[in-house]
C-alpha cells in the first residue's frame, strides 16, 4: 500500500500581500472636548443651545457633534430631538459630513449648529481651528482581554499627536481596521467590532495615514475555548397595553461565567402575532390591539449548538384608563418635499406616557398636498396657499390635532458627503447629496430628477445620474454636482483620487491534488484586482507558500 497526501485549498497558507497600495488618506486629531454654548439666537430665552465638540482637528479627520438644551431657569438638560443643523463658513477648511465636523485644510472656521425645539430655532457658534499635527502614537483599547468563542468586542483607538493633542479615532475616513488571523477572528473594517470563532491569540490592527506618513497600533487578543451554556432574555416578564413597543435584550452566559450581549445575533420570534410583533433581528416587540399573554423566544446558534430561550409578556387593553391625548409636536414647520416624525401620546390617570402613534388612525384635512404615513411621518408635497394643513390622531375614541405649516426657511448650506473619495481602479462609491435649511431640518437631495452629477475626467472616474462614482484609471478629477430647490440652486463637488488597482482574492490552482510519496507538484497562484484583471504572482518573491495539515490516505 502506498501513502498518499491530499491538499486543499484550506491547506494552502499566503503571507499577506498587496499588489499595490496606493492609500490617498487624510490626517487629523482632536485637543480638547469642550462643552461649547452661545445664547440661542430666538425669541425664546428659555433654553440656550449647549455643544459637546472639539475645537481643533488636525487635516482630514472629523469629529462628531453632540448637542442638549439647557433650561436657563433650572439648569435642567433635555435631548435635542430630531437632526442638529450645522454649516461651516468656511468650507474649504471645515467640512460638515452628517452629523460630524471634517477637516479639510489648515486655518479656522466657524461652525454654525441649530436645533429645534418646541416650534423655536436655537443656535450656537462654534470656532474649529484646523492643524497640520501629525500622529505620534496610537494606543488601541478594549473591555476585554479575552472572550469565548462567538462573542462579540468593540476595539476602540486613541491617537496622540506631536503637538499634545489626541483624538478617538475608532471611526475616521482615514483608519482601517484589521485582524491577523482571519480563520480565529472577523472585525468590522470601519468600526472595530470584532467576533471570535475559533480558540487562539490574535492581533487586532488600526491601520491608517495622516499627511501622508502612515500610523498603526495594535493589541493581543486571547480566544478562549469557553463555550456558551445558556441564553437569557431581559426583561422577563411584561405588561403592555395596545401600541406600546418594548425591546428586548439577549445575553450569553459562557462556561467560564463571562457574558456577552447577543441581541443583534439572536433569531427573534413570538407565538402569538395577532397579538404582537418582534422584529426578528433586533428584539424591538410592538403590541397590537388584542390582549392576552405573549411568549417572546431567542434562538442562538453557536458552531452545531442551539441555544434558546423564552419570557412572557403580558397585554391588556382593557383595564388602562387614559385622561389625555396629544399630538407632539402640536405645531409643525416643515419645508417642501421634507418628512416630520409626529407622535401620538396618551397619559393615563397615574400620569404615565405611552407612545401610541402605531395603533392610532392619522388623518389629513388636505391629502393633496401631503401624506402621512400609519406610524405618523409627515411629508408635505407642495405649498398649500390657503389654510394650515391640519393632522388627526384618533385612538380609542380620543382625538388629538397638530397644525402644520409650510416653511420658508431659505437653504443654509448644500453639502455633498464624502467630500473626497480615494478609490482604486474598479470600485465605486455612492455620493449622497444634503439640503439644511435655516429652520435647522435636512433634506436627502440624492435622488431628485432635480440633481445633474457631471464628472470633469470620465476617463478617471465616471459618475452615474444618482451619484455613484466608479474609478476608471489613476489621476485626479472633480465630480461636481448642480441643482435647484423652490426657485433657489446650488452646487458642490467631490475631489476624486484613483489609485492602482489592489487585490481582492487570490485563487491557487489545482484546488485539490494528489501527491505520491517523493513526488512533487507544482502550484500556481492568480490574483483577482479590483478592476477585474487576473496577474499570475506564482513566481513572486514576496510570496510564501506553506501546509496547513497533511492528510494520509491508504489504498
Amino acid at each position: 500500500m502506498s501513502p498518499y497526501r491530499i491538499l486543499t485549498p484550506a491547506q494552502i497558507i499566503f503571507s499577506f500581500m498587496t499588489i499595490t497600495l496606493c492609500l490617498v488618506l487624510l490626517t487629523g486629531c482632536d485637543s480638547s472636548n469642550e462643552s461649547l454654548s452661545n445664547s440661542p439666537i430666538s425669541d425664546n430665552e428659555d433654553f440656550q443651545l449647549v455643544v459637546d465638540s472639539s475645537k481643533t482637528l488636525p487635516i482630514g479627520f472629523s469629529s462628531p457633534m453632540t448637542a442638549t438644551l439647557v433650561s436657563n431657569e433650572t439648569g435642567e438638560r433635555k435631548n435635542v430631538p430630531g437632526k442638529i443643523s450645522m454649516s461651516s463658513s468656511e468650507t474649504s477648511i471645515v467640512n460638515i459630513v452628517g452629523d460630524k465636523i471634517h477637516a479639510k485644510s489648515t486655518g479656522e472656521a466657524e461652525v454654525t449648529a441649530a436645533a429645534s425645539y418646541r416650534g423655536k430655532t436655537y443656535r450656537t457658534v462654534v470656532t474649529v481651528q484646523v492643524t497640520d499635527a501629525l500622529v505620534d502614537s496610537l494606543t488601541i483599547l478594549a473591555s476585554k482581554e479575552s472572550i469565548g468563542i462567538g462573542a462579540t468586542l468593540q476595539f476602540n483607538a486613541i491617537a496622540q499627536f506631536d503637538d499634545g493633542t489626541s483624538l478617538d479615532v475608532t471611526q475616521q475616513p482615514s483608519t482601517l481596521w484589521r485582524v491577523s488571523d482571519t480563520n480565529k477572528a472577523s472585525i468590522i473594517a470601519d468600526t472595530g467590532l470584532l467576533t471570535a470563532l475559533a480558540p487562539g491569540e490574535v492581533y487586532v490592527e488600526l491601520q491608517g495615514f495622516a499627511n501622508g506618513i502612515s500610523f498603526s497600533g495594535s493589541k493581543q487578543l486571547t480566544i478562549t475555548d469557553a463555550e456558551v451554556v445558556d441564553l437569557t432574555i431581559t426583561p422577563s416578564t411584561s405588561r403592555l397595553t395596545s401600541g406600546m413597543t418594548l425591546q428586548y435584550t439577549a445575553t450569553a452566559l459562557y462556561s467560564d461565567s463571562t457574558t456577552n450581549d447577543v441581541t443583534s445575533d439572536v433569531i427573534w420570534s413570538i407565538d402569538t402575532p395577532e397579538i404582537a410583533t418582534i422584529n426578528a433581528s433586533s428584539g424591538l416587540l410592538t403590541v397590537g390591539p388584542k390582549s392576552g399573554k405573549v411568549t417572546i423566544s431567542a434562538s442562538y446558534t453557536v458552531g452545531d449548538s442551539l441555544f434558546r430561550h423564552s419570557v412572557h409578556a403580558f397585554v391588556d387593553n382593557n383595564d388602562i384608563a387614559f385622561s389625555a391625548f396629544s399630538i407632539s409636536p402640536g405645531t409643525v414647520s416643515i419645508p417642501i418635499l421634507t418628512t416630520s416624525k409626529l407622535s401620538a401620546i396618551a397619559v393615563d390617570e397615574n400620569g404615565n406616557s405611552y407612545d401610541v402613534s402605531s395603533p392610532s388612525t392619522w388623518t389629513l384635512n388636505s391629502p393633496t398636498h401631503a401624506s402621512i404615513s400609519t406610524q405618523g411621518n409627515l411629508t408635505v408635497n407642495e405649498k398649500v396657499s390657503s389654510s394650515p394643513l391640519e393632522v388627526t390622531a384618533n385612538y380609542k375614541g380620543l382625538a388629538a390635532t397638530a397644525r402644520v405649516s409650510i416653511s420658508e426657511s431659505p437653504i443654509q448650506q448644500f453639502a455633498v458627503s464624502p467630500q473626497m473619495l480615494n478609490l482604486s481602479i474598479g470600485l465605486s462609491k455612492q455620493l449622497t447629496a444634503n439640503l439644511v435649511f435655516e429652520s435647522a431640518q435636512f433634506l436627502d437631495f440624492t435622488s431628485y430628477s432635480s440633481l445633474v452629477w457631471t464628472s470633469d475626467d470620465p476617463s478617471i472616474a465616471s459618475v452615474t445620474a444618482s451619484g455613484l462614482v466608479t474609478a476608471q484609471a489613476m489621476g485626479s478629477t472633480l465630480v461636481r454636482v448642480s441643482g435647484d430647490y423652490n426657485g433657489e440652486s446650488f452646487s458642490d463637488s467631490v475631489s476624486v483620487k484613483v489609485a492602482p488597482a489592489t487585490v481582492k482574492n487570490i485563487i491557487v490552482t489545482p484546488t485539490t491534488h494528489f501527491i505520491n510519496d517523493l513526488q512533487t507538484k507544482k502550484f500556481n497562484a492568480k490574483a483577482i484586482l479590483s478592476d477585474l484583471r487576473e496577474i499570475d504572482i506564482t513566481d513572486i518573491p514576496s510570496i510564501s507558500f506553506g501546509l496547513h495539515q497533511i492528510v494520509r490516505l491508504q489504498t
